[in-house]
């Protein structure tokens, strides 16, 4: 199954949703596309609540997307992981490197709560 993404905007934060399987090098495409396409956007929450599964090149998808935004200034945090998700992320200890968050809610307020 492809994976789709719904974009949004609330505020001045770009979400990113992605929905279906993250287990192709393929599947990270529609991430990166987004990411180049709002370079100027410096905050990025993706929201992983519909993500069905995620393997070792998903984890690399994500790191890529991750590094991206860096790259550029900016900074993505990951919301709404899935148990499976969260476990396999605590395991391979990249909870140290992605901040995340409960909701996307929580996510934006993260960000807004930097500018005060």
């Amino acid at each position: 199954m492809a994976i789709t993404l719904s974009v949004a905007h609330l505020d001045d934060v770009l979400v990113l949703a992605p929905q279906g399987q993250l287990l192709e090098v393929a599947d990270g495409e529609p991430l990166l596309f987004e990411v180049e396409n709002h370079e100027a956007t410096t905050q990025m929450v993706v929201d992983c609540s519909k993500i069905q599964h995620l393997n070792s090149t998903g984890i690399n998808a994500l790191l890529k997307v991750f590094t991206q935004v860096r790259n550029g200034g900016g900074e993505l945090v990951l919301c709404a992981l899935p148990s499976s998700i969260e476990k396999l992320l605590v395991i391979t200890k990249l909870t140290s490197i992605f901040n995340i968050y409960p909701n996307v809610e929580e996510a934006v307020s993260y960000f807004k709560s930097r500018k005060s």
